[in-house]
């Protein structure tokens, strides 16, 4: 392992030392996955909140043998995102809408 004051210089190598670090429990992985698995969580579902949000989904996940995480955050999103309302917004949108793809 290295120091506290090792910086990476390659994503690979703090990805791989990352997947080494295992904490006490064997049925939590590494820390690289538990790491992403919050990470993909707080993309999904709470992106404006992120920084709040960190400590309480890495707890949840980590308890989720006792726990259930839809009981306290929003797991199941649905983004329902607003519809043009004639076909004049939609003729002037569609090359920025095409270009933004």
């Amino acid at each position: 392992m290295t120091t506290a004051g090792h910086k990476f210089k390659e994503f690979s190598d703090l990805k791989t030392h990352l997947s080494l670090c295992k904490g006490e429990n064997p049925d939590l992985g590494n820390l690289y996955n538990h790491i992403s698995e919050c990470m993909s969580h707080i993309v999904t579902h709470c992106p404006s909140q992120a920084l709040n949000k960190i400590e309480e989904i890495s707890y949840l996940l980590k308890q989720s043998d006792t726990i259930a995480i839809e009981n306290f955050l929003k797991v199941n999103a649905e983004h329902t995102y607003a519809q043009p309302s004639d076909d004049g917004m939609v003729a002037a949108t569609k090359d920025k809408i095409t270009q933004s793809k």
